[in-house]
């Protein structure tokens, strides 16, 4: 092959990659990860506010930070999943809904809907006693389910953007990246990619490149674990939004709060 055919068709391969990973067409919306939007005061920012409608069917208001935090670009607390304070260590041994059976710390104490798991309960979605969102926030506000993160990702316009930081609270991160949520009316809120605890703080603690964000769905095929809305951005390899992961109930994991108008 001519080097100038070889030249212009790996460039062309190089474009298409870049562009499955920059822009995906999704079910009523779009969504846009944005590797070289640059940092400025053009960048697009979050409705002001604390409670956001969206415009979605469901007419939920989504908190505008994440649970713990004072500003959208604060990454907040993290917990696991049915405990409703953070903590130092996130583990199977300081996880609140499971004990020791057997030789074994992780029987299930609570939502548990199989058996060789623990108790059985057969329930597959928090109570508020165990909703860190109703626990902190009340007023009706509670952790979204599954669906509820699904109905954002079909209905939202969503952008990868990234914001200079202030050196508030980490300041060795220069920009907080995060996605940028529109809804159908114009509205938005920000989830910065806070990453997440695992043991006594690592797992892609604070990266600033990866989302994770609980629902108070549990995950009825293997109790041990919950579902969660997970983002990411990663030039090296894919990005992009899923808005149905499932990961274990004793990690700590950011919250985002809704309730209904």
């Amino acid at each position: 092959m001519n080097k100038n055919l070889l030249f212009v068709a790996i460039m062309c391969a190089l474009g298409m990659m870049f562009k499955a990973c920059t822009e995906k067409e999704n079910v009523g919306g779009t969504i846009t990860d944005s590797l070289l939007v640059e940092p400025t005061d053009t960048i697009p920012r979050p409705t002001e506010g604390e409670w956001i409608d969206l415009g979605l069917p469901s007419g939920l208001l989504w908190a505008s930070c994440n649970l713990g935090a004072n500003t959208p670009t604060e990454y907040g607390n993290y917990y696991a999943w049915g405990e409703t304070q953070p903590k130092e260590v996130y583990d199977l041994i300081t996880y609140t809904h499971t004990y020791s059976a057997n030789g074994y710390n992780d029987w299930i104490a609570k939502y548990c809907n199989l058996s060789g798991y623990g108790n059985i309960d057969t329930l597959t979605i928090l109570e508020d006693v165990d909703d860190a969102a109703t626990a902190n926030l009340g007023n009706g506000a509670r952790t979204p389910t599954k669906e509820e993160w699904g109905e954002v990702y079909r209905n939202c316009t969503i952008k990868y953007v990234h914001y200079s930081n202030n050196g508030e609270d980490y300041d060795y991160i220069t920009h907080i990246g995060g996605h940028l949520l529109t809804g159908p009316n114009g509205n938005s809120i920000f989830l910065p990619c806070a990453g997440y605890r695992k043991g006594n703080g690592y797992g892609g603690y604070r990266n600033s490149s990866r989302g994770y964000y609980w629902s108070s769905s549990l995950y009825v095929d293997d109790p041990h674990k919950a579902w969660f809305f997970y983002t990411h951005v990663d030039v090296y390899s894919d990005c992009g939004i899923f808005p149905a992961h499932r990961t274990r109930r004793d990690y700590g994991l950011s919250v985002r709060a809704v309730r209904p108008q």
